[in-house]
């Protein structure tokens, strides 16, 4: 398993979607407490690249709200219940396979 969140996956599908982003700006709303853009960038790249791992809740919100993905989505992770992750991050409900 990818050791890094999906930073850029998330970003390219939201501009797919029409959603005007720039990695710089979504750095800077995220981490509006660093000193400068620049450091507020290099946060977001350490994060994309794997360098750090762990967000603060609020941050994985505002990235999931910004470009409207799933936190599944943006560390991989498959939901857990009857759903099917769908490449925009979004859950789906599946059938459930089978019978009783």
């Amino acid at each position: 398993m990818e050791n890094r969140i999906r930073i850029k996956e998330a970003i390219e599908y939201a501009r797919k979607k029409g959603i005007k982003i720039k990695k710089k700006d979504l750095a800077v709303s995220i981490f509006n407490d660093a000193s400068s853009e620049h450091s507020a960038v290099v946060c977001l790249n350490n994060y994309e690249n794997g360098i750090r791992t762990k967000m603060d809740r609020n941050q994985i919100k505002k990235i999931c709200e910004r470009l409207e993905v799933d936190p599944n989505y943006l560390f991989n992770i498959r939901p857990m219940s009857n759903t099917n992750l769908k490449e925009d991050g979004k859950e789906e409900p599946t059938e459930p396979s089978g019978s009783i």
